[in-house]
């Protein structure tokens, strides 16, 4: 006769349409599977969890989780970054004390999962972490970024993808009468400097002058205005703000030499539909100058068994395999990182050659066959990222620093 279910407190934003909220959707509903799962759900004033979260089964799966109680003398996984200094839980939350004082008790572990795109850390910064009994990240780029800075309580946490929604489809059934027979090119990510939303659009623009049936399927929603100003230091691009998403994306699309009738802007939707898309598209295009984790757009669409082109550095590389699972931009140049304006104190990022990008996109055009091999191979590659795998690892993780406490 099996004992009661472990109990783990889970702190996180849940949502579909931005990364973190993704990643707490995805654990969250996997934890629950495995462990008594508290769930508190970080959220700002007018949050509505049934327009954020597009399944009502699932929606309705978290809200029962948020309604119980929370209880500290267990362990609590809590997700946050250290650029805020902020934990997705409150500020009396039971944690480590400062060095020298003994913990505050009772209290069960406390773990910190933080994502983070610089490679240099403020001293801030590591006092706030160092609150944690552990710090895990979703990379392995991530967690030497920490043992570098002396947080050798450190350890990776792969974010998983949804096996059940992105899989290979029948891309000519999937497809629209109006893309029959066009190349098509997908890019998916936040329309800031840190995902190359300025690299896709000049890299395509170029590729579309010499292959007139190839065509974009561009998803750059960004809700936040400060990220997106991070463009206006780009030289490869007309930057202007998008305000009014698709219409303002569709101008700058237009302004930078991409004719109207040679993309798509999408716009975020149930996550079905999104996989769809991705699994009629011919390639992946991805040039993302930094990625604290893996990316959720570049996991769902290998998911879906289509080519992809990506940068092959920093969190990424825990997923690619260049020339095997992928094609991968490797003639990158060092850039300050900028997440609103450029940030040398804040290390650097590796921008992602417009030229390679272009040669990349000819070389699907041109070798289906080489790119329908990598697509297998990165279909069985992604399979280990599943989330209840990455779930259990995560679990696994908290039992033994358990037992060694």
């Amino acid at each position: 006769m099996s004992g009661p279910r472990r109990t783990l407190n889970f702190f996180t934003a849940v949502g579909d349409s931005f990364g973190a909220g993704i990643a707490g959707k995805g654990f969250a509903l996997s934890l629950a599977k495995q462990v008594d799962l508290r769930l508190s759900i970080f959220s700002l004033p007018g949050f509505d969890l049934g327009s954020q979260v597009h399944s009502p089964a699932e929606a309705a799966e978290l809200r029962a989780l948020a309604a119980k109680p929370l209880v500290p003398e267990f362990a609590s996984f809590v997700r946050g970054a250290p650029s805020s200094r902020r934990w997705l839980c409150p500020q009396d939350w039971p944690r480590r004390g400062p060095a020298g004082m003994a913990p505050i008790q009772p209290r069960g572990m406390f773990v910190a999962h933080v994502f983070f795109e610089f490679d240099k850390l403020l001293p801030e910064e590591i006092s706030f972490l160092e609150q944690a009994d552990v710090v895990t990240t979703a990379s392995d780029w991530a967690t030497r970024v920490l043992y570098a800075h002396g947080l050798r309580q450190s350890a990776t946490v792969h974010q998983g993808v949804e096996l059940d929604i992105f899989h290979p489809h029948d891309r000519n059934v999937e497809r629209p009468a109006d893309l029959q027979g066009k190349f098509l090119v997908f890019s998916g990510g936040k329309y800031e400097y840190l995902k190359g939303t300025d690299l896709v659009i000049a890299a395509f623009s170029a590729f579309a002058q010499r292959r007139r049936d190839a065509v974009l399927l561009i998803n750059a929603f960004n809700p936040w205005a400060w990220t997106q100003a991070s463009l206006a230091h780009s030289p490869h691009f007309r930057f202007s703000p998008v305000q009014s998403y698709p219409s303002d994306l569709v101008r700058v699309l237009v302004d930078n030499g991409v004719p109207a009738n040679r993309f798509r802007v999408l716009v975020p939707g149930p996550r079905p539909t999104l996989a769809r898309t991705m699994a009629m598209s011919d390639c992946g295009l991805f040039p993302i100058r930094c990625e604290g984790g893996t990316n959720h757009f570049v996991m769902e669409f290998m998911a879906c068994g289509r080519p992809l082109i990506t940068t092959f550095s920093t969190g990424l590389a825990d997923l690619l395999v260049p020339g095997e699972n992928c094609v991968g931009l490797r003639q990158l140049q060092p850039v300050p990182a900028n997440l609103v304006q450029p940030d040398p104190a804040r290390g650097t990022w590796h921008e992602p050659s417009i030229d390679e990008i272009v040669a990349a996109l000819e070389f699907l055009y041109e070798s289906r066959e080489v790119g329908e091999r990598l697509a297998r191979r990165g279909l069985v590659d992604i399979q280990r990222f599943a989330w209840p795998a990455c779930a259990e690892h995560l679990l696994t993780l908290i039992d033994s620093l358990q037992r060694d406490r």
